[in-house]
């Protein structure tokens, strides 16, 4: 890829994250949309993505192989299910500069730990029959998840949220 056809995607890259409605994306869904862009649909994948996100100081890249799920229950969820329930494999990116607020701080954390608990409710839904050992992982691990949820919604309770997306 030239010079300009990168510096081209830095600036697609920032506009995307300058408008996103999240302080945070994953790459894949920046990868997704520019792949969208007719000049652009054919030179991308996610790696020349991250490699140019790489080069610029203005970005940063964290690291989130999704292991808030265990492996037996990604083995029960297909990938397009883990991705629809708000789990995305792969690092995500933000703006050096653009500094979330309190309220997208919080926002964040109690959507992960919703979403976290709907997951596990849903692979608990789709359990295989006659396992123990996954019942009592999925147990323990929705027990853990409604208490993350309670302890989130006690500190935060001040701060202005969604009370309607409680997760459980």
């Amino acid at each position: 890829m030239n010079r300009k056809m990168k510096n081209q995607v830095k600036e697609k890259i920032t506009e995307l994250l300058t408008n996103a409605d999240f302080f945070m994306v994953p790459v894949e869904w920046i990868h997704n949309t520019l792949s969208k862009d007719p000049e652009l649909s054919d030179k991308l994948s996610t790696d020349i993505i991250l490699e140019i996100i790489k080069e610029e100081k203005k970005f940063k890249i964290f690291e989130s192989p999704n292991a808030e799920l265990s492996s037996d229950i990604k083995a029960m969820l297909s990938h397009d299910e883990i991705k629809h329930m708000g789990f995305n494999d792969g690092p995500r990116v933000m703006l050096t500069d653009r500094i979330p607020t309190n309220t997208e701080l919080i926002e964040f954390l109690l959507n992960k730990a919703n979403q976290t608990f709907k997951t596990l409710k849903k692979a608990w839904d789709i359990r295989p029959e006659n396992n123990q050992q996954i019942e009592d992982q999925l147990l323990k691990a929705l027990a853990k998840s409604q208490k993350l949820q309670r302890e989130l919604r006690e500190v935060f309770k001040e701060e202005t949220v969604d009370p309607n997306n409680d997760g459980g």
